[in-house]
């Protein structure tokens, strides 16, 4: 599976590598937003270091996101249909291999954001972008649920696409393990689904 995966899937892995990128860049103009105010957006905006060059990955970049996450999904489709259909790997090995892989950084850049959060509202009576930072939305960060309720805007705040990746996870294991990915009209109903979702 792995000699399959780097021969197949290596065009969609760079592809993945430059979105996560424009991610970087996008996020780059957050370092400014609590010493400007909201009708100043737009000409700070054009003031980010090299504009003329990133334009359009400083004002559209978070449209990467959705992108990553669908080329992300071919992959990880690709990667995990048939061990899961099959029953060759279980849910407990499935989810301890998911999670290893983002739980550690995570935890990491948790704890690291809540002290900077605390020492920033120390000198400046405001939060660093991100205003809910609570002990409930703390809590809900370390359980990796921050964005199953109303805390998305808490801590690291980037970190809600992983969060919501957790539970994606848990439905796709099911999904695969059902064959409910093997039915014909699957793709259909998830269009008609998120395009409710999405109105």
């Amino acid at each position: 599976m792995g000699k399959d995966y780097v021969s197949h899937l290596k065009g969609l892995d760079i592809l993945r590598f430059i979105l996560s990128i424009a991610v970087v860049i996008y996020h780059y103009q957050h370092f400014f937003y609590p010493f400007i105010a909201s009708s100043e957006h737009k000409q700070f905006i054009s003031q980010q270091p090299y504009f003329s060059s990133l334009k359009y990955i400083y004002m559209y970049g978070y449209h990467a996101v959705p992108v990553f996450w669908l080329v992300s999904g071919i992959v990880f489709f690709k990667v995990y249909k048939e061990p899961i259909y099959k029953k060759s790997i279980s849910f407990r090995t499935y989810m301890v291999n998911r999670l290893s892989r983002l739980y550690p950084l995570h935890l990491v850049t948790l704890i690291l954001v809540t002290v900077l959060q605390y020492l920033m509202y120390s000198d400046y009576q405001k939060y660093f972008v991100y205003p809910i930072n609570t002990i409930q939305a703390f809590f809900q960060n370390l359980l990796f649920i921050q964005s199953w309720g109303d805390n998305k805007f808490s801590f690291n705040g980037p970190a809600w696409s992983v969060s919501v990746e957790v539970f994606v996870y848990i439905l796709f294991f099911l999904a695969c393990a059902s064959s409910f990915l093997r039915n014909r009209w699957t793709f259909l109903l998830i269009l008609v689904s998120f395009t409710i979702i999405k109105k």
